[in-house]
């Protein structure tokens, strides 16, 4: 498959890999103790660069308030699958909602070495929608979403990448895309949902059935009929 071949959202419109770029340097350098050595192993302008950009970008420590505010600013139309996949842009809305929501799950699950990235779940979103059949259900749109996001990294030390992916990592990994496209499946009533709460239902709901979803994950239908299923449960 050569570059031309892969189905890459507009970059003139993304807005979101240098915010990617910043959020993935602050994260980095706050992981003081396991990236000190590399850090001094700097010469001095590169690291006095790089603590230039962690001090620049400080306001992005915090993406959590900032969930809560892009939750509490939009109504529940704008997270749910339904509503997202018929948008003008579907890619950039996905992948909004789904760096939150990746990001909230494995910092649930005491995973906050990890982070997630917005422009490889776009690139996961479009890789994703080329793959489905007309008059789909939605839980099985979701499903194969859910496995797209793991497939392309979006959620990791080092989202894009398979870099400190091991067992655990890719297990947390598979957890998160699920319950995050559980939250996106469940069909939200006219009124303003808690999508925090929402979420975390999902997410807790999850983790209880981490043997079932790790046993269906190669088998799309056995994991589209688990998402119906707990999508009506929720």
């Amino acid at each position: 498959m050569s570059v031309s071949d892969i189905l890459l959202p507009n970059l003139r419109e993304l807005t979101l890999p240098a915010r990617d770029f910043a959020r993935g340097v602050k994260h980095a350098l706050g992981h003081s103790r396991r990236l000190a050595p590399v850090r001094d192993a700097l010469p001095e302008p590169l690291r006095g660069f790089a603590r230039e950009v962690a001090s620049e970008i400080e306001g992005l420590a915090g993406v959590a308030r900032e969930g809560v505010a892009l939750l509490q600013r939009y109504t529940a139309a704008r997270f749910g699958l339904a509503e997202i996949v018929v948008c003008p842009e579907p890619a950039l809305r996905f992948a909004e909602a789904a760096r939150y929501g990746l990001e909230a799950a494995v910092a649930r699950m005491g995973r906050d070495d990890l982070m997630a990235s917005a422009t490889v779940a776009a690139i996961a979103y479009r890789t994703s929608a080329s793959l489905g059949e007309p008059g789909e259900r939605l839980p099985r749109a979701a499903a194969r979403l859910a496995v797209a996001l793991v497939q392309h990294h979006a959620v990791g030390p080092a989202p894009g990448t398979t870099l400190g992916l091991g067992v655990d990592e890719t297990q947390t990994a598979m957890l998160a895309g699920f319950a995050v496209m559980l939250w996106m499946t469940i069909e939200r009533d006219a009124a303003r949902e808690d999508e925090a709460g929402l979420l975390v239902v999902c997410i807790d709901l999850t983790l209880s059935l981490a043997g079932e979803i790790t046993a269906a994950w190669m088998d799309p239908d056995r994991l589209a009929t688990l998402m119906a299923h707990y999508a009506d449960v929720v």
